[in-house]
């Protein structure tokens, strides 16, 4: 396990209670990891109070990382996070966890997520994007409402090599009009919208979602060895 401590260079509001964090090295630091990893996150003043989170930035890049983090008012750690400012350390170990890809694993990925279960993905399609790998890509992502997507400019870049479907569960709680898919991800939006079944299939989320998808995908006849998954309370 490695342990540095960052610099925050950045703060990009992805949504109301969504923050993205760039976060820089000292010079002549790296930390090498698979994209889908993740790493603790804690402040230089409260070392001991740390939090897990996924790698949200490419595994190319040397000189920071990024990590997107869903603000609970209640919640231990990430209102701690919010108040931080450009300039401030943190300090981050790791990487961990075998929810990662490498390009031997294979040349077909299928990529299902809830809300911010988006962030280790950004990873493993920017890292596929970097190197140029002919990785086919399909991309399934589902949120209450519209206001809550995240990452939205590098939707419309990646749209343009990948294939993504977004479905919303909650449209009649929006003050904007979303004429897209509604619902959960479910078996027939995931039968729609994929052909090949041996792909190798991601489920990043809620407990409840990925248990739920699991089932779902066992069901259509997915190999339970061809499915990764990463979830949450």
């Amino acid at each position: 396990m490695q342990k540095f401590t960052v610099t925050i260079d950045e703060i990009i509001q992805e949504t109301s209670d969504v923050t993205t964090f760039k976060l820089r090295f000292n010079s002549g630091e790296s930390i090498g990891f698979l994209p889908g990893q993740f790493v603790m996150v804690a402040l230089e003043s409260d070392p001991k109070n740390a939090k897990a989170y996924s790698l949200a930035s490419s595994s190319c890049i040397k000189d920071h990382v990024e990590i997107t983090v869903k603000i609970y008012p209640d919640g231990r750690f990430s209102p701690l996070l919010n108040k931080a400012k450009v300039g401030d350390k943190l300090v981050i170990s790791g990487p961990f966890g075998h929810f990662n890809y490498r390009k031997d694993m294979s040349n077909e990925l299928v990529l299902i997520f809830g809300g911010t279960g988006v962030a280790p993905f950004r990873s493993i399609i920017n890292t596929i994007f970097d190197n140029n790998w002919d990785t086919k890509i399909t991309l399934i992502g589902c949120y209450k409402k519209p206001e809550d997507i995240i990452y939205k400019k590098e939707l419309g870049k990646w749209s343009k090599k990948i294939k993504i479907v977004t479905t919303i569960t909650r449209p009649e709680t929006s003050k904007i009009r979303w004429d897209g898919i509604t619902g959960r991800i479910n078996k027939d939006l995931i039968e729609k919208n994929i052909k090949n079944k041996n792909s190798l299939f991601y489920l990043c989320g809620p407990n409840e979602m990925v248990n739920d998808l699991r089932e779902t995908l066992s069901f259509i006849g997915v190999n339970k060895e061809n499915i990764k998954f990463e979830r949450w309370n």
